[in-house]
């Protein structure tokens, strides 16, 4: 199943298992414009082995959606992939995991609950995989990422909170965690 999973595009993975919650109801996500321009592009970028994608988005466009879709996929079909997501501060790091992660995951194993998704454990600022996959959401402070070794980084608000004070601080720490392989990747995004 992880190589079927590992066939699709990001926006084909949206589109065949993701659902969204829209004026009170379950529906199937149907990507705007340009969802489905940071989809493609996402694509690209991975397939070519870039290693910083940075993305610059208007508040309200789905971007984080789709970045929590994104780390969705990698998890699910590379077994031991793991992902750190530097939030501005505590607060935004849980959100992306109960907000984000938890809604996304809780839709996708509901609507597809035959097929063999690996078994998941949330807690405040973490999400494990039976299939040794991880998404850990933390606060960007100038050490966030030091000495721990993933194999993205998703920088979220790149420009608040402590992303403003201690940038260049924290841009070095987290690019040491991505050294460790040519599948490394980090995406940058802010408002």
């Amino acid at each position: 199943f992880a190589t079927f999973l590992q066939g699709l595009t990001l926006s084909a993975f949206i589109n065949l298992f993701l659902q969204i919650r829209f004026r009170g109801q379950v529906v199937k996500w149907v990507l705007y414009p340009l969802q489905r321009t940071l989809c493609a592009a996402l694509d690209s970028s991975s397939s070519v082995r870039e290693t910083v994608f940075w993305l610059l988005k208007a508040r309200q466009v789905g971007g984080t959606e789709i970045i929590a879709a994104w780390c969705l996929l990698k998890c699910l079909a590379f077994p031991g992939y793991s992902i750190l997501v530097l939030s501005k501060n505590g607060g935004t790091a849980r959100k992306f995991v109960s907000k984000k992660l938890l809604p996304m995951l809780d839709r996708l194993y509901k609507y597809a609950p035959n097929l063999p998704w690996p078994e998941y454990h949330i807690t405040q600022n973490l999400v494990t995989f039976s299939n040794g996959s991880s998404i850990e959401a933390v606060n960007s402070a100038s050490h966030a990422g030091r000495g721990d070794t993933v194999d993205a980084v998703v920088m979220d608000e790149a420009g608040h909170g402590e992303f403003e004070h201690h940038a260049e601080d924290i841009f070095q720490s987290v690019q040491g965690t991505t050294e460790h392989g040519s599948s490394a990747f980090m995406i940058v995004m802010g408002t």
